[in-house]
């Protein structure tokens, strides 16, 4: 299903996607209802998109975050995994920033919060997989996923069964 309009989907190609040393197919389907036609990636849950981490790597760090460790500390899983010792502190700074979008979807509860990993463990009452957990929040409220998403808050319009044109080319980029 699509999860702009709702319509069947279908296949539409693949390409390679690095997870750590490792490539892995991603599949892309496309919408089939005439009017939306945008296309889709299918992003395994164990794959975080946009980069070469894993979600088991990433929910890790952000609940090391929240216990106080370092910067240095927390990331040590993904330097264990083969990243550079640089890689932490770029994924703090990226999660440091993925914040605001945090703040735009599930604002008032969010000015409680000094730390991007305390607000993301709140919203997901301490689930043991945070990024997820996260994501179908999002999905539950029609938006794009906040973390790692190649597009910035996009709201999934309820009813996409009259053709409508915006003149925001984004729109109609895929989640």
């Amino acid at each position: 299903m699509c999860p702009i309009c709702g319509s069947l989907v279908k296949y539409h190609g693949s390409y390679e996607k690095n997870l750590y040393y490792e490539a892995i197919d991603i599949h892309r389907v496309k919408c089939l209802n005439p009017d939306c036609k945008s296309t889709h990636a299918i992003i395994p849950s164990f794959s975080v998109p946009g980069c070469s981490i894993g979600t088991k790597e990433l929910n890790y760090f952000i609940k090391a975050i929240a216990r106080g460790k370092t910067v240095e500390e927390a990331g040590q899983c993904f330097v264990d995994a083969g990243m550079s010792p640089d890689y932490p502190e770029s994924i703090h700074k990226r999660l440091k920033r993925y914040r605001s979008r945090i703040e735009t979807i599930f604002e008032p509860v969010t000015f409680l919060f000094a730390c991007y990993s305390h607000l993301i463990l709140h919203l997901v009452d301490n689930n043991i997989d945070p990024v997820k957990g996260l994501h179908q929040l999002c999905s539950r409220r029609r938006f794009n996923p906040v973390l790692f998403s190649r597009t910035n808050i996009l709201a999934f319009p309820d009813n996409n069964s009259i053709h409508r044109f915006s003149h925001n080319l984004t729109f109609r980029v895929p989640p």
